[in-house]
């Protein structure tokens, strides 16, 4: 699902790239292949330090049906992922797919402290010369990861074949959440029928969290060249703009949402304000993303007044 950032060296190269699986699903290297011994790298430089700071911007479109799943509202709210990990119980062990992602969403975000315990702490000894919003956003969100994980990073081990393993399963149920992830990064295990009719019911649906997945497929096209919708899909933007529609139907997109806070801890850009906000700083020039709200809000238009076969094909 969507787009992979700071190179420390090789080492924390591969620590990056497993942190970023979570949020692309992508799996790239041989199944099994564990992480080698690694020694204590150096913290990331300083976020990227930028002239100005964006105002907040508002949803293009407010929506009444906006909500998230109980796991998922259990995950980003958690003050103890070790004993939100525990009690996945027996779940996890029946290879529950939604307690499965849970499990690999926790162990992601736990990975640094887990694989080396100092790394927040010399993250923020970097951010003395970058500018005060920038700094106090990074802060927050170290301090918020290092409540979260301290327990686990305690208690568990990973690796990166056993991070891969759970991400792997946790998309093979019939949850709306695993569908989406199985367009988005495993197109070819469905069949053009099947793709169409997992989109349909994932759009009608209005499930933030799975249409927030089902965005990184709207910059995909089949064998003969077709996008994926017959409108809002085939261009960049329109990647942004589906992942903007899927945060106003519930997708945690927040200042303090684990999307918000892995961009900031991992790939270096904090800055305030939630998803909206770093697509707008980070990701897309002032033309597409302008190109990409004006398609948020006519998708919410459509979805909202109940048009969707007007996006299908």
């Amino acid at each position: 699902m969507q787009l992979r950032t700071v190179v420390i060296g090789t080492v924390l190269v591969a620590a990056v790239l497993v942190g970023t699986l979570a949020l692309r699903g992508r799996d790239e290297a041989k199944p099994g292949t564990d992480v080698p011994p690694v020694t204590q790298p150096e913290a990331p430089p300083a976020p990227t330090r930028r002239s100005d700071t964006p105002k907040a911007a508002s949803p293009a479109v407010k929506t009444e049906s906006a909500s998230r799943s109980p796991a998922t509202e259990s995950y980003e709210t958690s003050s103890n992922l070790r004993a939100l990990a525990d009690g996945l119980g027996d779940r996890l062990e029946k290879g529950d797919a939604e307690a499965t992602r849970t499990m690999a969403r926790i162990l992601d975000e736990c990975f640094q402290a887990i694989i080396f315990p100092n790394y927040f702490a010399s993250f923020r000894s970097n951010l003395a010369n970058i500018p005060p919003e920038q700094r106090s956003t990074a802060l927050m969100h170290i301090g918020r990861v290092e409540q979260r994980c301290a327990d686990i990073a305690r208690t568990e081990k990973v690796t990166s074949s056993r991070l891969r393993d759970l991400q792997r399963r946790g998309i093979q149920g019939d949850d709306l959440v695993a569908l989406a992830h199985r367009v988005a990064d495993d197109p070819a295990s469905l069949s053009g029928p099947e793709r169409a009719d997992a989109v349909r019911r994932i759009i009608t649906s209005r499930h933030g969290e799975a249409i927030h997945v089902l965005a990184d497929a709207m910059e995909f096209s089949d064998e003969m060249d077709n996008p994926l919708l017959r409108l809002h899909a085939g261009q960049r933007s329109d990647v942004y703009a589906w992942k903007l529609v899927g945060c106003a139907f519930g997708a945690p997109c927040g200042p303090d949402s684990s999307i918000v806070r892995h961009y900031c801890l991992v790939f270096n850009n904090c800055m305030p304000g939630g998803y909206r906000e770093y697509v707008r700083y980070y990701v897309l020039s002032p033309y597409n993303y302008d190109a990409a709200i004006s398609a948020e809000k006519d998708i919410l238009q459509i979805i909202s007044s109940g048009r969707t076969e007007e996006l299908l094909f």
